[in-house]
């Protein structure tokens, strides 16, 4: 027979589950509505839709995290929005995953979430280093001193740029947020702040 302490257990991992699918769904639509940046090239737009993931990171952890991540970019490959197909959505998702998972891991540890936000941006910049030298570049027919140029001019300072406006969303945002909107569906052993941010 399953006590009250059950039924409170399933619920809880369901909603687990539920909160990290309801903000990578939310991070989809945010990926609809690209910005363009001053300086970059067209193919490089900054949306929002990290914001929902890093926000998942702050309430549940880096596994909340990456679900979220992985939500929103499969809604975005299976809508056909993306012009670059499963390239484009494999490369987003490498880059939300390198942002969002370090930064849960580190704020679920007590780090601050500026310092743990610092760590997601390095994380992503240097993990799409790699991956677009030896993986997209290559799927897309770009290598050698091509490719290292695009990177030095291109790819490392947009990461950076979109790791940070992504971060300062989310900060301004968790600041907002009032806890009991989330304490039904974290419990207060592994809740974590999203107003600390020191």
């Amino acid at each position: 027979m399953n006590g009250p302490n059950s039924s409170h257990n399933n619920r809880t991992k369901v909603r687990r589950i539920v909160l990290p699918a309801a903000l990578g769904a939310i991070g989809f639509v945010l990926m609809l509505f690209e910005i363009m940046l001053p300086l970059f090239p067209d193919f490089l737009k900054y949306d929002a839709g990290d914001v929902p993931a890093l926000l998942t990171g702050t309430l549940l952890g880096p596994a909340g995290a990456a679900w979220a991540e992985v939500v929103k970019n499969v809604l975005f490959f299976l809508s056909g929005k993306g012009a670059s197909g499963w390239i484009g959505s494999a490369a987003n998702l490498v880059a939300g995953l390198a942002l969002v998972v370090p930064f849960a891991f580190l704020a679920r540890r007590g780090v601050s979430q500026i310092v743990a936000l610092t760590v997601g941006i390095l994380s992503t910049t240097a993990v799409m280093v790699a991956a677009n030298y030896y993986f997209f570049f290559p799927a897309y027919g770009l290598a050698g001193g091509a490719a290292t140029k695009l990177l030095v001019a291109s790819i490392i300072p947009f990461n950076i740029v979109k790791g940070f406006i992504s971060s300062v969303v989310m900060v301004l945002i968790a600041r907002r947020l009032p806890a009991h909107m989330f304490e039904a569906a974290v419990p207060a052993s592994v809740r974590l702040n999203p107003r600390r941010a020191q």
